[in-house]
């Protein structure tokens, strides 16, 4: 599932962060960005597993 998650940033962030249980901040200072930005990645991939799940259902 985590694999149509178009963007790569998207996917490992979701993968690192939902599924391995690293904190947004592990994430924020091993990419050297923000740990806001990491959030934002974040939740625009799982916007976009929402909208892929709707789509599927229906």
């Amino acid at each position: 599932m985590i694999n149509t998650i178009p963007n790569r940033k998207g996917r490992y962030v979701v993968n690192k962060v939902v599924i391995e249980g690293y904190t947004e901040k592990e994430i924020a200072e091993e990419l050297k960005i923000s740990q806001q930005a990491v959030n934002k990645c974040k939740q625009r991939a799982l916007h976009y597993l929402r909208k892929y799940l709707l789509i599927s259902i229906n």
